[in-house]
């Protein structure tokens, strides 16, 4: 599965005689496969308009997740008193982790700091988080650690960061891992793949990246909810198991 590459607007070419050259390069992979795959529609679509003449070949699987990630863990993972927010991924800059700076002193400003916590995991050692109590940044970690996060917070955070154009093609790995464990999803960021897949399930909830600030207030007016480990429905997520995902490539071999 590949993202896109010459639509790519967060690539930046040297020239442009490299971006001619990688137009090119592209336009002849595409002639000589006997399929490309996408993983996402807007990517799809873009790739249908730049080879036309070619769209037999061009198909769109989507990314899923691993159910062996979840052999260890159970949905009723024992979670703490306080209300636990996590955040796995990069940082883009200080982009994150001033955000999150932001909520867990808005939270404390409402006299309620000490009823919530977050966990972070992602490069670098984000110093932000050591001038708070309730807030731990593991740093990089392996995705059995990761998982060990994700099953012990009551909210999954999802960031997309400045520059992302509308209608957004991106659809970050993680995101299936997460609407598997059935909890609660917040995402902040364009519009697009992304808000359309996560329109599809229960517990999802997608703003602009503009009302971010607005998450500690979220936070308090939700918490009866998430403080009680609410478990969503979402049988649909079945379809993007790896093992479903593989058969779907398989199926392009047979042709």
């Amino acid at each position: 599965m590949r993202d896109d590459f010459t639509g790519n607007h967060r690539l930046h070419w040297y020239t442009p005689l490299h971006y001619f050259a990688g137009v090119l390069l592209e336009r002849e992979l595409v002639r000589l496969s006997s399929a490309v795959i996408v993983n996402s529609s807007i990517v799809y679509d873009r790739f249908i308009d730049r080879y036309s003449g070619l769209s037999e070949k061009i198909n769109f699987i989507s990314n899923g997740y691993d159910e062996e990630d979840f052999i260890d863990y159970s949905n009723s993972s024992k979670i703490g008193s306080k209300v636990t927010l996590s955040y796995i991924g990069d940082g883009y800059g200080d982009f994150v982790a001033k955000n999150l700076e932001k909520t867990l002193n808005l939270l404390s400003e409402k006299d309620v700091g000490s009823s919530y916590q977050i966990e972070t995991a992602g490069r670098g050692d984000w110093d932000l988080s050591k001038k708070y109590k309730n807030w731990v940044h593991h740093g990089l970690v392996a995705q059995k650690k990761a998982n060990e996060i994700i099953m012990r917070s009551n909210i999954l955070l999802m960031l997309m960061p400045p520059g992302e154009k509308s209608p957004s093609g991106t659809i970050p790995l993680k995101v299936f891992t997460y609407l598997r464990t059935g909890k609660t999803i917040i995402y902040y960021g364009e519009i697009g793949d992304l808000t359309d897949l996560l329109s599809d399930f229960a517990g999802t909830h997608c703003f602009p990246r503009e009302k971010v600030g607005e998450l500690a207030e979220w936070m308090v007016d939700n918490r009866d909810a998430i403080s009680n480990n609410l478990l969503h429905c979402r049988a649909k997520v079945k379809k993007y198991e790896f093992s479903n995902i593989a058969n779907e490539v398989l199926g392009l071999l047979d042709d």
